[in-house]
């Protein structure tokens, strides 16, 4: 995944579910 795709993703999702992913 790009840096552009992920940085979407983290925007929509919960701070929370970030973490749990990382």
């Amino acid at each position: 995944m790009t840096n552009n795709t992920v940085a979407k993703l983290e925007y929509k999702r919960p701070v929370g579910m970030i973490a749990v992913e990382i």
